[in-house]
């Protein structure tokens, strides 16, 4: 039991490092030596699993482990029983792990079976859970539409029996109304998705990053950058935080860096632009289609900022890759 307690030390000191993927090894070992020792049944091989779920849930690799979120359905399945509030939990996690591992169609099949159930037995609050992960499924397989349908049946049944879940479905609807372009239907509800969350009490931080964000997407969309730019930033401020080094990161720095460049702020926009190339850099190299977007108007900027010697700095050593890429008409150009 000692080295039990060694695995749930060592997973621990890894989220309190912000390192959740590296949890996730010392917890399935865990889980592995609860489950032989005492069986899947047992509370503690339950809580394990559950922590193992939830944290390969926000580490984004739940493809890794979702054997694992299956075994938990079905162990708490066995022991509550198809309606209780673990097991509706753990269902829930269960398709958003297949939708994070891509399997869209078993997603979308089994938010179905929880909406069926509580239908079946006339509990609107399982069957309002049940559409918003439907929603979710059909929102990660990038059926906008189809996902923004299923919100406006959810929404009048959370209204009258699930209240607390409300924003979520609004925030929800707001993204599908974003990625359809539909920016103006979408700013009112942005805006009080907003202001909801601002005004509520211990409002959960993904709450506030996705209401924040489903606004500064609409902005973008209708052209208003003056509003959109403190959003941006703090946009930049939450993926530092949350998500440092990742490649989301380097997209919102681009995105912040032309802001800030339209603005006339252009120092800040070349240090932003900088940022965002290093990071690009690193994770896809020097010929992503990325990297050069973010070199072509970080180079463009220090020209017009009259520093050609910073401009030679940065391509020079991309030269090597960039010629082996290219055929030799175009490398006569490029000298």
């Amino acid at each position: 039991e000692w080295i039990e307690l060694i695995l749930q030390s060592r997973a621990q000191l890894c989220l309190d490092a912000g390192r959740p993927r590296a949890a996730t090894i010392p917890q399935a070992e865990l889980v592995l030596r609860l489950e032989a020792r005492l069986g899947p049944l047992e509370l503690q091989t339950i809580v394990a699993r559950e922590w193992l779920v939830s944290t390969a849930l926000q580490a984004g690799c739940a493809r890794e482990h979702l054997d694992h979120a299956r075994e938990l359905l079905a162990a708490l399945r066995e022991l509550r029983g198809p309606t209780a509030e673990e097991t509706i939990a753990a269902h829930l996690r269960l398709i958003r792990a297949l939708s994070q591992a891509g399997a869209h169609e078993e997603a979308l099949v089994s938010s179905r079976e929880i909406a069926a159930l509580g239908q079946t037995r006339s509990d609107p609050t399982i069957q309002v859970r049940g559409l918003q992960s439907e929603a979710h499924a059909l929102l990660s397989a990038k059926l906008h539409a189809e996902a923004e349908t299923v919100l406006r049946r959810a929404l009048p049944l959370a209204e009258m029996h699930a209240k607390a879940i409300v924003l979520e479905l609004e925030i929800s609807l707001t993204a599908a109304l974003v990625e359809q372009d539909k920016h103006q239907e979408a700013e009112p509800l942005a805006r009080r998705c907003l202001d909801t969350a601002v005004r509520m009490k211990s409002a959960p931080e993904a709450i506030l990053e996705a209401s924040r964000r489903n606004l500064l997407y609409v902005l973008h969309g209708l052209r208003k950058s003056a509003e959109a730019l403190p959003l941006q930033r703090a946009e930049v401020e939450a993926l530092r935080r949350s998500a440092p080094g990742s490649g989301i990161l380097a997209i919102e720095l681009h995105n912040l860096a032309e802001m800030e460049c339209s603005q006339g702020r252009l120092e800040r926009a070349a240090a932003l632009y900088q940022e965002s190339l290093a990071l690009t850099e690193l994770r896809e190299g020097y010929l992503s289609e990325s990297w050069g977007e973010t070199l072509q108007k970080y180079a463009s900027l220090l020209l017009s900022l009259e520093r050609p010697d910073e401009v030679l700095r940065l391509v020079q050593p991309a030269l090597p890759g960039l010629l082996a890429a290219l055929g030799a008409s175009h490398r006569v150009c490029l000298r």
